[in-house]
């Protein structure tokens, strides 16, 4: 798949004719992960936008599609469980707009079809002024655990993709058991768990990828 779009990049076009020069290609990529992330908790992005820049990227080999779906401003993967998160009320920007759980699934289909690794982040427990305005009580309570499970399993069935983003960036951990928590039990459905740097800090083993995040104020 990757050499066809290095054959795109060395096509020519001469009015209807279409050319590539003879050469000899030696390549590899400088990283394993080549990622793009669009922070849709914060601002709704159309599925149909979402698809053409998936495309893009994979013309040009990028190879992980991170996809923030939840954020302070607005939780946009659907909850069957709890639609009140999706209630344009619990929303501050871009009041109403979600992606349904079959979108979401389509998406990661769509993401596969062109090589791609869907990411999807579900931050936690930080960055979740939306959970707290739904509920009206934080993730790190014994009933926000609960709730919590119960998102990532939906996400888990909906979404065919071998990871999870938990986020744990930018919070106080009031809870100590939380993000082991989150981590145990989404790899019990299967998945293994992302976590930004800084965020929770694990022992080795206790997370399967951590994810730098660097930022400049």
């Amino acid at each position: 798949y990757w050499a066809i779009q290095t054959l795109r990049q060395l096509t020519e076009r001469q009015g209807k004719r279409y050319s590539i020069q003879g050469c000899e290609i030696t390549d590899w990529p400088a990283f394993r992960i080549r990622g793009f992330m669009q922070d849709v908790g914060r601002s709704y992005i159309s599925m149909e936008e979402l698809k053409r820049e998936i495309e893009v990227l994979s013309r040009y080999k990028m190879n992980v599609f991170h996809w923030h779906l939840t954020e302070n401003q607005a939780w946009r993967l659907e909850s069957k469980l709890y639609p009140m998160l999706n209630a344009p009320e619990n929303m501050e920007r871009d009041k109403g707009r979600y992606y349904t759980l079959e979108e979401a699934h389509q998406l990661a289909e769509f993401c596969s079809k062109h090589y791609v690794l869907l990411i999807p982040e579900i931050d936690m427990p930080g960055h979740s002024a939306a959970f707290e305005r739904t509920f009206g009580f934080g993730m790190q309570t014994e009933e926000g655990k609960r709730i919590m499970k119960d998102l990532l399993a939906e996400a888990c069935d909906a979404l065919d993709v071998p990871y999870i983003h938990i986020g744990t960036d930018e919070v106080q951990f009031i809870d100590s058991t939380f993000v082991p928590e989150m981590v145990a039990f989404v790899r019990s459905k299967g998945k293994k768990a992302i976590s930004w740097n800084p965020g929770w800090h694990y022992e080795k083993g206790e997370i399967d990828m951590t994810q730098l995040c660097s930022c400049r104020g």
